[in-house]
């Protein structure tokens, strides 16, 4: 075989492993004959609360705005009440050419989840989960994982940490970008950076239980839902860093 067919062979070979790699998440579970979600396997059903929240008392470092303060995106799923009427919600608030962590949102858009949006929620308090989604998230990618453990009877926290993650998508349509203070793995080859960045994502989390007893006392939707005496963690990669 002559240098000029190896170097095509080798070439293809590499295609074929980059793109096995790229389409190793939703893109490859669509191409696998997937598209609707697993049923969860506990008794309730799956609601979803998205609302964004602004800690007055803490600066925004990953920007360069004075006095702009840090603001985050909280996705709270429930145990819910659907009924067949209801519409399960998209896999993800982006669409078309939109990103989900570099992958356009119509390739993912087949995926199906079983949550629906501010779905009434179960009379009953819940022990409450923070989830802390991996390096850049997004939350989408630990949907089946959510959705089975609200169908358990949790409560689930999902923490969005703007301009570290990918893109956040706010529900007023705002889209924050990661950006290279807060998103980009350079940034871990400085102590100092590293403690900045953890700092931010550790203290996101500590305001999301703060938010959730908020909730707790006064939403029309989840008010009283929450039991508060029992709070637990969980998350993936730098996510479960931060929730320990």
């Amino acid at each position: 075989m002559n240098k000029r067919k190896v170097s095509i062979l080798i070439i293809l070979l590499l295609l074929k492993v980059g793109l096995t790699i790229y389409l190793a998440g939703p893109i490859g579970y669509v191409l696998n004959g997937g598209a609707e979600l697993p049923d969860p396997t506990g008794v309730y059903d799956v609601g979803r609360m998205r609302v964004a929240v602004v800690d007055e008392l803490r600066e925004e470092i990953f920007t360069e705005e004075q006095g702009d303060k840090r603001e985050i995106v909280l996705s709270i799923f429930y145990p819910a009440q659907i009924e067949s009427e209801m519409s399960v919600s998209r896999y993800t608030e982006a669409t078309g050419w939109q990103s989900v962590d570099g992958v356009p949102a119509f390739l993912v858009s087949p995926v199906t989840p079983n949550f629906v949006n501010e779905a009434p929620a179960v009379e009953a308090r819940f022990p409450v989960l923070l989830f802390g989604a991996g390096f850049a998230g997004p939350i989408n990618y630990y949907t089946m994982l959510i959705e089975e453990l609200v169908s358990l009877g949790h409560i689930i926290v999902a923490v969005e940490h703007p301009y570290h993650f990918s893109e956040v998508y706010f529900p007023d349509g705002r889209i924050v970008q990661g950006n290279d203070f807060g998103l980009a793995e350079e940034a871990y080859d400085t102590e100092e950076h590293k403690e900045q960045i953890s700092a931010v994502l550790v203290d996101d989390m500590r305001f999301a239980l703060d938010v959730a007893e908020g909730l707790n006392e006064a939403d029309a939707l989840l008010a009283g839902r929450f039991d508060m005496s029992r709070v637990g963690a969980v998350g993936h990669s730098l996510g479960g860093l931060t929730v320990s």
